[in-house]
């Protein structure tokens, strides 16, 4: 899988005989928070699937409290 934040690209390889629901697979800290971000995700394995349960994005405020925002999307990429 190819992940891309703000046109700065990283592989990484996530694939797995096994069916592992709800695994990390990219984390990123130090966006700044006053300026818009973009995430793209490419499957680089011909013949295989990749699924993507959600996504979490999550802010850090002033008081060191968190808040988050999830989505779920159940669309496999091919």
């Amino acid at each position: 899988m190819a992940q891309t934040v703000d046109g700065v690209q990283s592989t990484l390889n996530g694939s797995s005989m096994w069916l592992l629901g709800n695994m990390l697979m990219f984390y990123q800290d130090g966006l700044d928070e006053g300026t818009s971000h973009t995430l793209k995700l490419q499957n680089l394995n011909d013949g295989m699937a990749l699924s993507l349960n959600s996504i979490v994005i999550a802010q850090t405020q002033a008081s060191n409290t968190t808040s988050t925002t999830s989505g779920t999307s159940y669309v496999p990429f091919f």
